[in-house]
């Protein structure tokens, strides 16, 4: 899933560490190379890979900050059946506090990655704006929008799409991946490279994000982008 505009296309097939992966019994995996860690969803047959040095974020934080009110009710424990969470922080302080979007100023990579099954009311409503739009208005309408928003606060916000690939890793699956810097109020500028895929049924949504402060990303484009660019999803069997 090579993006248009940024630097000449890669295999996309990355079988030599999908193989290691699959090799894998346990959920998240250092198996195949002391040089990355191999993250696997065997039931979604979903793969990428992080740095090996990068630390995992996990605990009842991370469940909290997708939880819709109580994280402990019955409601959204039946939810969180349908959703899988893995994120990575390469700070060499990792925390929390820098995964979610409004956090800041960030300067390290940070990876999350979630597939999550979609209600009845979401299923049909993902057109490819809608995915464009899934984390941060990237689209000039949403962006006109969230700005009138944020005049309110005396807030100003900027998107610069840089790149953008409709995918299609499967007959099932669709969607886009999108690279763009974005600026929120007095936060420094951001790259996020971001993948969004559905199934042909909209029942479920894989998303994958990498970001980091835009001098962050110029500096290690090489070493990011073949970490964005190892993100497979084969789906369900």
């Amino acid at each position: 899933m090579a993006l248009h505009a940024t630097r000449p296309s890669r295999v996309t097939s990355r079988l030599s560490w999908i193989l290691a992966g699959l090799a894998c019994l346990t959920l998240i995996t250092a198996c195949g190379s002391s040089d990355y860690t191999y993250v696997t969803n065997e039931s979604e047959r979903t793969y990428f890979k992080v740095p090996a040095t990068w630390q995992r974020l996990d605990g009842p934080g991370l469940r909290e900050m997708f939880a819709d009110g109580d994280p402990d009710s019955l409601e959204r424990i039946i939810i969180d059946r349908g959703r899988w969470v893995a994120a990575f922080d390469s700070s060499a302080t990792p925390d929390l506090a820098h995964l979610p979007l409004t956090a800041g100023p960030i300067v390290d990579p940070v990876v999350l990655a979630v597939i999550v099954d979609l209600s009845r009311d979401e299923s049909g409503t993902f057109s490819l704006d809608r995915m464009r739009n899934y984390l941060w208005p990237t689209t000039p309408s949403a962006v006109a929008q969230f700005k009138q928003t944020l005049e309110t606060q005396d807030l100003e916000y900027n998107v610069d799409v840089l790149a953008e690939d409709a995918v299609a890793p499967t007959n099932d699956l669709h969607g886009i991946r999108r690279l763009y810097n974005v600026k929120v109020g007095a936060l420094p500028l951001e790259t996020h490279d971001m993948t969004v895929l559905v199934n042909t049924d909209e029942t479920k949504l894989y998303l994958f994000l990498l970001r980091c402060a835009t001098v962050c990303w110029e500096s290690r484009q090489d070493e990011l982008l073949d970490i964005a660019e190892s993100f497979t999803v084969v789906g369900r069997e």
